[in-house]
Parts: structure tokens; sequence; C-alpha cells
């Protein structure tokens, strides 16, 4: 039995001789004739069913090739359609007679016709088991019939469809209208667009109307509406597509909601930044901030601001505050404010200050801090110095005032070196007082002054000048650099005058009397007075002075000159006498007293009888010796004097033999003026006193008595002893009393009593500052003592100081004479010297300009004495020349001193970098140690640090993910991540989020912390080029960064 199957394929040559194989087909000779090829086909593929009894469709069966007798079997086989219900099964062979026009048979298939609606249904008419098999192939062995239903039971529905808006331009709502039920008609129906809160009249969209028509087997189309893109924040609005006037059909849902969904966010707020020139006073400038909305919005939105003070303050009048708060109405997006700002003429550095958003209504704020910057129009100020004139005065000193001024006050601190020159007036000539130095104007001071001592006189003279020259100005410009000094004469012409002069003429030869001419001021120029002598009581004649005249020349400058006239001296005892020097012809100066008196003094008087005082060394007994005293007149008288004279004990006594009583009288002849008085001294072997007695003088005739007691001094030569005080030191200690002692010697034993006074003197060392107790008194030798001590109390203290002197002073010796009368006491000091500190300063370096770090250099412990320490910067990371101005120097510390500024001038800049460092290094103290050398200046990093951010898009079958990190980041920062969608050359955003930053940590070890974000959208069933794109705003500390990615759906 050989297996017939039928095959769907066309197989020609060896390959159909393959399948002949393969099928278990005889292989035909390689002589047969060439193959026949069969197929079927549908008549009509589709046919109407009808709703009752049956049609036939049919199908033919054909062949090709050479004529061939053969038959070949069909027979009907169910697909979605079943035998018996939806058509008749039917089954037959056809033969064909093989004759050329014989290629073509028929099939027919009855359909069976319902009134039930119905999917249409297929079923399919096989053809197989041709015989004979040799040479027949079978093309197309089935065929397929579609029986369309033809009950009307189809219906309309339209769907609903929410999308957004997006940002510009128009995209499309397509409503999905679909037909249920029979599909065998041609059925239309019926759409038209409707507002809602949605209108065509706000362009919300676009009205549109039409009709749809379904062929049958169509179940679905759409009825598309452009809906317009905007940026305004608003509600979500809708429309309506409503459906009606279905042909062939009802209508289930005539409605189909159209949703346009905000995809705007609620605004953000920004205020930009603004410079502008300050202009010069009294006019004002007015800056103008820009406040905008990132897009528009639906509902009233409003914003507080207000200025901020920056280096910019309302107290310098640098600009008028200003608060308020902004209305944007619907659909506004932009306001101003407007800050006016006041001119001024200082040059100062551009100054900042900011307009501040707070408290926004339905808006955030994305950028709520304006930078506002009044740039500096003033230039460099000009110096100038006045000219000034002053009086000089007959004495003392005045002083002359220049005026130095700024042309206009500025923020900087401005310097001028000043130095007077020499003109008419000279230091040399001591018309005044040299003078030099700087000038230092604070910021806004616009003048100074520069004060010159001028020395007054009283020379007749021109007005006499010099200069104050300006130089090396810093910060300034010199517009006038030389001011004009004059010294206006206010001397007048001299008067000359001549004073009287008296003089005792002596008892011989001559003496000098002489006048003073003076003028009563000096002058320049050359001043002549004629003088000449005149009898008064003196004469001439009678010798009692001798004649003179002549001219007395005063050169510049020259106030005095004499004039000197010869007195004859005598012994006549007379009454005094008098002449005249007259002056006249006075040139450049006028007489004021042109007359000078002379009055000759007699000298002749009644003698004066005086006594000296004597003294002897005493001797050794039994020898004696004489003591001559003196007696003498004071001149001599044409009379005899006569005087009497006695002696007197004192410590030297007759009694104790000390010297020999004499008393008598004294006769002096006419001319004579000296007599002499002897007294016997006894000697003795005994140690004592010197030792006085006295000669006295009474009843003096035609003399009077002037020094009527001579002290005779009887000196002890019998050796004593020599007191000698020595010197002492102590440690001061650091409170309470400690003793410095001296001790007081004789060189022999004495064998009486030794006393000698005793006192202390301040040095260095003084009582009134408590450095010790003062100390005197009397030390007492008795017979056979050599030592004695004088303690002194010194005071303690905590001060360190040099050591400090007093002395012990003896004075007032008895029995003894003083060897060493002073002994050095030195106070010790043993405090230790202060120590120096340098603290630490860290200060945020600002972002332009210049920032003062003033380390404070302090000093401990007391001290009496001036100190110095040297400073210098460097170390650290900071560089000098970049981050700060390198500063070296010495600061001297006074005695009361406790602490120093040592000020660094540190650069702003705006780069993110390290916290810096650089060093205050003291060194070289002098009176003094360092406890602390160095001090550290921060210059702590005020800039935001940059951020970087990644972003990855992920895509699942439902959500477009967009996922990346944060560096450098903080718990509780947030990314924004919008989705866009790339329609006709533009980027409409479809949504966008905001999300937390999660997972801090370093993952790329490279010292800074990261953090990873994650958003998820709706995958968009558009296929086309979309976007996502990241952003981080920034913080007080990081600064905004943004990163997208694109990528096809």
């Amino acid at each position: 039995m050989i297996r017939r199957t039928s095959v769907s394929l066309r197989v020609v040559g060896a390959v159909a001789a393959a399948a002949i194989v393969m099928l278990g087909m005889p292989m035909p000779p390689a002589s047969a004739a060439p193959l026949d090829h069969v197929t079927i086909t549908a008549n009509a593929p589709s046919q109407v069913e009808g709703n009752s009894g049956t049609t036939a469709v049919t199908f033919a069966i054909a062949y090709t090739g050479h004529p061939t007798a053969f038959s070949i079997d069909w027979a009907t086989a169910d697909g979605t359609a079943t035998a018996g219900s939806d058509y008749v099964a039917a089954s037959g062979t056809v033969i064909f007679s093989g004759t050329p026009s014989d290629r073509t048979k028929t099939a027919t298939v009855l359909i069976n016709g319902d009134t039930t609606a119905e999917p249409n249904e297929t079923f399919d008419v096989t053809i197989s088991n041709p015989l004979p098999l040799t040479g027949i192939v079978i093309d197309t062995p089935t065929a397929t019939q579609t029986i369309v239903d033809d009950d009307s039971s189809a219906s309309f529905a339209i769907a609903d469809v929410t999308a957004a808006e997006g940002n510009a331009g128009g995209s499309t709502f397509s409503f999905a209208v679909t037909k249920t039920g029979s599909t065998a008609f041609t059925t239309s129906v019926d759409f038209a667009t409707a507002d809602g809160t949605a209108t065509v009249a706000d362009g919300d969209y676009a009205s549109t109307s039409g009709t749809l028509t379904f062929l049958p087997g169509d179940t679905s189309k759409t009825a598309d509406v452009t809906v317009n893109g905007d940026m305004k924040n608003e509600a979500d609005e809708t429309f309506t597509v409503n459906l009606s006037g279905a042909v062939n059909a009802t209508i289930t849902d005539d409605q189909g909601l159209g949703t346009i969904t905000n995809d705007d966010q609620v605004p953000d707020v920004s205020v930009d930044d603004q410079i502008v020139a300050e202009g010069n006073s009294p006019d004002t400038t007015t800056m103008t901030f820009n406040v905008s909305l990132s897009n528009p919005s639906d509902q009233t939105i409003t914003v507080d601001y207000t200025t901020n003070d920056g280096t910019a303050t309302t107290a310098d009048g640098d600009y008028a505050a200003a608060s308020g708060t902004l209305t944007f109405d619907p659909g506004q997006t932009t306001k101003t404010v407007d800050v006016t700002v006041n001119g001024d003429n200082t040059t100062e550095p551009d100054e900042h200050l900011t307009l501040n958003l707070s408290n926004a209504t339905n808006a955030t704020i994305l950028d709520g801090s304006g930078d506002g910057t009044i740039t500096n129009d003033d230039p460099i100020p000009d110096v100038g110095i006045d000219d000034q004139p002053v009086t000089e005065g007959n004495a003392g000193t005045s002083t002359l005032t220049f005026h130095v001024t700024l042309s206009h006050p500025s923020a900087d601190t401005v310097t001028v070196e000043y130095a007077t020159n020499d003109g008419t007036a000279t230091v040399t000539d001591g018309d005044y007082a040299t003078a030099s130095g700087t000038l230092t104007f604070d910021p806004g001071q616009t003048a100074a002054t520069v004060d010159v001592t001028v020395n007054g006189d009283a020379t007749h003279e021109s007005d006499e000048t010099f200069t104050v020259t300006l130089s090396s100005p810093v910060n300034a410009g010199l517009a006038d650099d030389s001011g004009l000094g004059t010294i206006t004469n206010d001397d007048q012409v001299p008067d000359v005058s001549i004073d009287d002069q008296s003089i005792t003429e002596g008892s011989a030869g001559t003496s000098t009397l002489t006048f003073h001419v003076t003028l009563s001021n000096p002058s320049d120029q050359t001043v002549t007075v004629d003088y000449a002598t005149s009898d008064g009581t003196a004469t001439v004649s009678d010798g009692d002075y001798a004649t003179t005249s002549g001219t007395l020349t005063f050169s510049a400058g020259q106030t005095a000159k004499t004039v000197d006239v010869t007195v004859n001296g005598d012994l006549t005892h007379e009454a005094d006498e008098t002449f005249t020097a007259g002056l006249s012809n006075a040139t450049n100066a006028n007489l004021l007293d042109d007359s000078g008196q002379g009055t000759i003094t007699n000298d002749d008087q009644v003698p004066d009888v005086s006594i000296d005082d004597r003294s002897v060394t005493e001797g050794d007994s039994p020898t004696t010796t004489t003591m001559t005293f003196h007696v003498t007149l004071s001149n001599p008288s044409d009379q005899t004097v006569t005087v009497d004279y006695a002696t007197s004990d004192g410590t030297a006594t007759i009694v104790d033999g000390d010297y020999a009583a004499a008393a008598g009288t004294l006769t002096f002849t006419a001319g004579q003026t000296a007599k002499t008085v002897d007294v016997t001294v006894n000697g003795d072997l005994t140690h004592e006193s010197d030792e006085t007695f006295t000669v006295g003088l009474s009843n003096p005739t035609n003399a009077n008595l002037l020094d009527d007691s001579g002290l005779g001094t009887i000196q002890d030569d019998d050796a004593s002893p020599t007191i000698s005080v020595g010197d002492a030191s102590v440690a001061e200690g650091n409170a309470g009393g400690a003793t410095l002692s001296f001790d007081v010697t004789l060189s022999v034993a004495s064998a009486g009593v030794v006393t000698v006074d005793y006192t202390t003197d301040d040095g260095t060392a003084n009582v009134a500052n408590s450095d010790y107790d003062a100390a005197s008194g009397t030390l007492t030798f008795t017979a056979g003592q050599t030592t004695k001590t004088v303690d002194v109390t010194v005071h303690g203290d905590a001060t360190y100081e040099a050591d400090e002197h007093l002395t012990l002073d003896l004075s007032g010796p008895s029995g003894a004479t003083i060897a060493d009368d002073s002994g050095a006491g030195t106070i010790t000091n043993d405090d230790a010297a202060p120590t120096f500190a340098i603290d630490n300063v860290s200060l945020s370096e600002g972002k332009t300009g210049i920032t003062s770090y003033t380390f404070t250099v302090t000093k401990s412990g007391a001290t009496q004495l001036g100190s110095s320490v040297h400073f210098a910067t460097g170390g650290g990371t900071a560089t000098a020349g970049v981050d700060y101005a390198a500063n070296t120097g010495t600061l001297p510390f006074a005695p009361g001193d406790t602490s120093k500024p040592v000020t660094v001038l540190v650069h702003g800049d705006t780069a993110f970098e390290a916290n810096e460092t650089f060093n205050v290094v003291l060194s070289g103290p002098s009176g003094g140690t360092i406890s602390d050398a160095t001090g550290v200046g921060t210059i702590t990093n005020d800039d935001r640090q940059p951020t970087t951010l990644t972003i990855h898009r992920r895509l699942t079958p439902r959500t477009v993910i967009g996922r990346g990190l944060l560096e450098p980041a903080t718990v509780g920062l947030r990314v924004r991540v919008a989705f866009f969608h790339r329609v006709r050359g533009r980027w409409f955003r479809i949504a966008a989020k905001t999300v937390l930053v999660t997972g801090l940590r370093d993952r790329d070890h490279d010292g800074k912390p990261d953090a990873r974000y994650v958003a998820r959208f709706k995958r968009p069933s558009t296929h086309g080029r979309y976007k996502l794109r990241a952003r981080f705003t920034g913080s007080a500390t990081l600064r905004r960064s943004h990163r997208g990615v694109i990528f096809k759906i």
C-alpha cells in the first residue's frame, strides 16, 4: 500500500524527485513527461451568510502543464466555521479528461444563513490524492472561504484621553472610537468637540469635528484633537468629544472626556543681579532688580522683598532701604524692584547689597537673593597744601598751621609725606623749627594739618618765608605739593636808651663806670648814636673822672653797647658825686632815654674792727704752742683806735690746762690797720675731740666792732679711729620683707664714745615706690666697740625689673672721722622676665578685596622694663603674595603694655578650596621670653564647592527610570529630574519630579561623599526621541549642577 499525502508547496526539478522519494511515491523515469501543477482557489473568498437558507460558494480546481487525464479528491475542513451549523460539509472527486480545454473543475459548498450576530468565520477546501500520482504536483492544496456575518449588532463607544499639555506647540489627543458587534456592514458615526474647563477661546485646544467611516472588518478609528501646549501653571482642564449620527450601528458611549493635565510646575521666583555706577553726590541712581517667574500661573502670586546691607550700608548713606510685596497677576511673569543708590564723591571699592525674596505665595523661591553692585566711579583724590602767614612774635614760639586737604574723600587710607625747606627764613638762623613726617587720612577724612613752630624775636627785619613740601602720596595724587609759609615781622624801629650807673670811687687808682646803651629790639640794619660826658657835682677839673665821647655802632642783630668812663679813687670821706653821659644823633633808631646819670659813691667810712679765727695743733705735753689771732681795721683812720680783748672758755678750758688766759687793750695809731693777740696753748697726750675757746673784743674807740669774737681751735693730734660703712645686697623676694644689713666699722677702737649719724637715700630704689623703708638714726660705739649694724627693710614684689640701688650715708661723726661715708645697697631682682604669646585667628577670606586678620601678641608678667619681640609671617598652606600679604616687624612694649596687634592682609577670592593656613612667628625677644611663638591664621573657605551630577536612563516595559549620583552630597539634598519629548524640533516636558538623595557614601574613594537619586516616569506609548535632565539647584555650601541624557523609545 502506498501512503498518499497532499503537500502545500510547489516542488520542481531534482527537488521534486527528492520530495517524491520522501513521500514514498514511485520515482518517475528520467525520461518522463513534464509535471502538471494543480491549484484550488475560492471564487469569492468572502461571502455574506444571509439570514436563512443556504448560499452556494464555489472553488476552482485547475491545473497547468501537459494535458493529462487524472482525478483529484477535494473535501471541506473546519476553520472557525463549523460544518453542520455554519456550512454543509462536502467532498468529492473531479476528473480531468486530459483534453487541452479541460483544465478547470468546480467544487460547490453550501453556507447556512442565520440571524446570529457573530464574528466572520472561515472554513477550508483541500485537494488531495491525485490519480495517477505520477507527474502531478499540488501547488495550492487549500483554499479558505470567509463567511461574512450580516447580522447587525454593531455599536460605537469612545474612550477618554488624559495627557500632558506640553510647554509649546501642539500635541494630539487621539480618542479611540471602537465598533463592537457585527462587522459585516459599512458603518459610520459623527464626532465633534465641546468646551469644558478647557476652551477653544483660551487657546487650550483646536475645535474639530467629522465623520468616522468603518468598513466591514474595521473595529477602531481615532478622532484626533490638537491640544496647544503652554507654560502656565494651572489646574487640569477638560473638554469632550461627542459622538452622534451613527449609521448601521448604535452608540453605547457617546462622550469621550479629554483631560489636559498640567505639566507646568508651580512657578519658581528668581531675582537677578544688578550693577550700577553710583554717580556723584547729590545725585541718585536707580538700581532696578528684575524679579521673574519661571513660567506663568493662573493664580495670583505674591512675594516679599527687602534690601540687606553688604559692604554697602544704609547707615553710610550708600543706598536707600527698600521693602515691600510684589504681586503677579495671573499670566504675569516679570516685576521690577527699584533701589535708590546715593551718589558720592568718595573713592572706595565697589560695594554690594542684596535684595532678598521671602514669603512667596503660590510659587517657590528658586533664587531668593539678588546681588546689587554699586561700582565706584570716583577717581583717587588729589592732595594739596595751602599757603599760610603768621606773625612771629617777640619771644617764645608760635605755630604756623598749614592745611593739607584731599580733593574728595576716599575709602582707602591715604598717606603723604611732608618736610619743611628753607627760604629767606632758615632753621640755622632760628627762624623756625624744621618739621617732617607722614600725614595719614583715615577713610572718609579729607583734611589734616601740618604744624610748624615759628620762633619769635624782637629783631626789626623783612618778612621771611619757607615752604612745606608734600611727596610720596599713597592712594592719592599731588595737586599742590608746596605750601608757602610767611613769617611777618612785627618789630618796630628800635628805641635807643642809656641807663644810670653808680660806682664806689675806691681809695686809690681808677675804676671804670660802665653805662649800658641798649636798643629796644634788634634790627637788621646798622644803628649808630653819638655819646659824650657832662659835669655834674663830679667834675673833670677836680679829678673826679676823665671826660669821654664818641659814636656807638650796632651791627645788624646787636642790641647792647657800653660806654666806659674812668673814675679816680681817693681816701677823702665826702658826699656822693654825679655826672651824665648824653646820647645824640641816632641813625635807624629813635632816642628814648638820651641821658645816663653816673654816681660816684664815697667809700671811706669809720673803720670796723674784726678778729679772725685761728687753729693750732696742740702738740704733746709738756711743750706749749702759741696761737696768734689777727685784729684788723677795715680801713685806715686818721684817729687812734683802741679795743679791749679777753679769752673765754669753750670746750677748751683753763681749768683743764688746755690754754693760758689772756686779756688787754690793743691801740691802733693813725694809719695802722693790724694788731695781734697771742694765746699760749698747752700740749697733751690725750685722744680727744678738737677743743675751742674764744678771744672777745669790746669797748672800741673811734671804730665799730664788726667781728668781735675770734674762735681758737686746739686740734687734737692724737690718733683717732675712722668710720666706714660696707656695701650690702639682698634678693627682694616676691612678697613680705627682707633685711638689707649694712656693717658700720671703726678702723681702730676708741677710748671714748664714738657716734655717727646714718640715713638711707634713694637711688634707683626709692621709698615712694615701696622698694624699701627709709631708715635713719645715730650709731653709738662704746669704748672698745668697732662694729655696728644698720638694718633696712626691703619689700618683695613680683615685678620683673632691673636690680635697684639705695645708699646708706654716714654723717655727723663724733670721736672719729669718716673714711667711707656711703654704703651701696643692692636689691637684686628675683622675678622672671615676662613672656610673649600670640593667639590664632580664623576668618572667612571673602569674595574680593582685603580682609584684615588681627593677631594679638600678649605680654604676661609684670615688668618695669621696656621689651620687644620680632614677628614675621610664613609657613602654612597659604601662599604669601597670593593668599595674603607677607608682614614682618618688631613690636615694642612699654612697661605697662600687655598686648600689641599684628595685622596680616588676606586676599579674598571666589575659588573653592580647602581652608588654608599661614603662621605669624615670634622671635628675637628683648626683655622677655616666648611662651607661644606661633600664631596660626586660618583662611576659611567661603566659596561654594562645585558639584558633579551624573544621569543614566533605564527602560522597562512600563517605566522610564532616571538615576545617577550627586557628588559631593549631604543628607537632605534633592535633585529635580525632568522628562522631555522631542516634537517638531523642540523639547517638550512631559513630567518632572523632585527626589531626595539616598545612600550617602564615598563610592569612588576620593574623599567626597556621594549619594544616589532615582526618578521613575510612565513609559510613553509614542516612539521618538526623549531626554532626561537632572538638575541640582545648589545649597549654602554647594554649587548648582545639571546633566542630561538623550535616548530613543
